[in-house]
């Protein structure tokens, strides 16, 4: 997956209504919306001395904190607090994996 394919596909979770980022922001876990996105995250490969562009690093290391300030919405909301702390867990793995830890 190139860059540019990759910034697409991260930006439509933020899509109004569809997307599985502005979902959770309304209380909405669906465990399927989670699996696509992580699906997106999992697809996207960087080269040990690529440059990455800005756009797509912003969209990485946002998801998982979105993620986690939505907690409490969500358990108001969906209730499964433990499936989605799951979901948070697992998408952080990926962003590690891609962008690395201190």
């Amino acid at each position: 997956m190139n860059y540019a394919k990759a910034i697409d596909a991260l930006e439509a979770e933020w899509a109004m209504d569809s997307g599985f980022f502005w979902r959770i922001r309304h209380g909405i876990f669906v465990p399927g919306d989670f699996e696509r996105a992580l699906g997106k995250v999992s697809a996207i490969r960087i080269g040990e001395n690529n440059e990455i562009p800005r756009r797509l690093v912003s969209l990485l290391w946002y998801a998982p904190l979105f993620m986690v300030w939505q907690v409490e919405r969500v358990q108001e909301h969906s209730g499964d607090r433990p499936a989605y702390e799951t979901a948070i867990a697992r998408m952080t793995k990926e962003i590690e994996r891609l962008l690395g830890v201190p």
